[in-house]
């Protein structure tokens, strides 16, 4: 039986990208190692994040990807709403 390995392709030259250094400079190279889980725990869920909108903001709810990668919110929270990596629509999360 033929097993299909979801895949995320990207440049090799992804820990150059000033944001990317950002990240590192902040979180270290657990925080890199962290957001690439990030992105592969996007593309296995289909690309979709719990939302609700609390005090006129959108509020995302990371608290699948807490439960799935084991870390603390705030660093997933910051991952990914600091340093522009990664972008939003109404039901959707992705990066760049």
């Amino acid at each position: 039986m033929e097993h299909k390995i979801k895949s995320v392709l990207h440049p090799v030259d992804v820990r150059a990208n000033k944001e990317i250094q950002k990240l590192i400079s902040i979180h270290g190279w657990s925080g890199y190692g962290l957001y690439w889980a990030i992105v592969e725990t996007i593309e296995l869920t289909d690309k979709i994040i719990e939302y609700k909108i609390q005090s006129e903001k959108l509020e995302h709810n990371y608290n699948k990807m807490v439960e799935i990668l084991d870390v603390d919110v705030e660093i997933i929270r910051s991952i990914i709403e600091d340093f522009d990596l990664f972008w939003f629509d109404d039901v959707v999360i992705g990066n760049y």
